[in-house]
């Protein structure tokens, strides 16, 4: 397995989206607000920033993407993993 790296972009419940592994914002009234990562990463449709960008404007002040806890979050599933 490999860390993710970077927000994957999404189209979820008619608004854009950003999700890791460990944490997921949507895009409502131009302003990010905290998702379940989990119903983002199942649910949301995967698109380009620059395609959401087309549809909704630009997209700004995206909350940095949590690196440490992605990394922290692969370690243990790979733990995980390594016990089945």
């Amino acid at each position: 397995m490999k860390a993710q790296t970077e927000w994957v972009f999404a189209f979820w419940k008619n608004r854009p989206a950003i999700w890791s592994e460990v944490a997921a914002f949507s895009f409502e009234k131009g302003e990010w607000s905290a998702a379940s990562f989990a119903d983002v990463g199942t649910d949301g449709r995967s698109r380009t920033r620059a395609s959401l960008e087309i549809e909704f404007g630009d997209l700004q002040n995206i909350p940095p993407f949590p690196s440490e806890e992605a990394a922290a979050a692969l370690q243990i599933e790979e733990r995980r993993l390594q016990r089945i």
